[in-house]
């Protein structure tokens, strides 16, 4: 009897040895893919673009897109933060620069702040010209 208790409890150890170098494997695989999957801390610069390239990207994306007129449009970049300032000619121009402001990467959101409407530079603003000493204005 004692010759089978022996081998019994070899058989025993051997198991648990077994088990617990399966478990230690197992939990440093799980820790090794923990580390693999959340990368390395990453300073805010290497995340995302800085603030000079970004607005150059906008302003880029607003020349090459169709239906924006960039001409009086001023982009202020803040921490990825695109706000757009100035005046376009119609609706359509200032939602399609927004659009084309928010798909430029880094940018975490757009303030529109573009006026629709004509600038004093259109000759449709221009005030009315008076002729010398009529006191009324000219028609043109």
């Amino acid at each position: 009897m004692r010759f089978r208790r022996r081998p019994l409890r070899a058989w025993l150890a051997f198991c648990a040895g077994c088990a617990l170098a399966t478990l230690g494997a197992t939990a440093a695989a799980a820790d090794h893919h923990e580390a693999a999957a959340q990368p390395e801390a990453a300073t805010p610069s290497a995340e995302r673009p800085s603030d000079a390239v970004i607005r150059q990207q906008v302003q880029e994306a607003l020349r090459r897109g169709e239906f924006v007129d960039d001409e009086g449009i001023v982009i202020e970049t803040d921490e990825g933060v695109v706000t757009l300032r100035g005046q376009v000619a119609a609706e359509h121009e200032r939602e399609r620069a927004q659009e084309l402001a928010a798909r430029v990467d880094g940018v975490r959101s757009v303030r529109n702040e573009l006026r629709v409407g004509k600038g004093l530079d259109a000759p449709d603003a221009l005030p009315p010209v008076t002729a010398p000493g009529s006191g009324g204005p000219v028609l043109r």
